[in-house]
């Protein structure tokens, strides 16, 4: 078994019949929401200029991670 680096098996909720956004509504959905999502709160910080560089690097490591 895959373990996620918090300690979940990978594909635990799949294997257990629950379902997330990408089962619901298919993958290549729930990548193009990723994306809007993750431009739509990166424009919201960039408000903040210098003082939300942490969250917006954040916001692109967590968009890319796996599992």
């Amino acid at each position: 078994a895959v373990i996620h680096a918090g300690g979940k098996k990978i594909g635990k909720d799949l294997d257990a019949g629950k379902c997330n956004y990408a089962c619901v509504h298919g993958l290549d959905s729930a990548k193009a929401k990723l994306d809007e999502l993750t431009q739509t709160s990166k424009e919201a910080l960039s408000e903040y200029g210098n003082d939300a560089d942490f969250f917006i690097e954040l916001a692109d490591k967590l968009k890319v991670r796996k599992a």
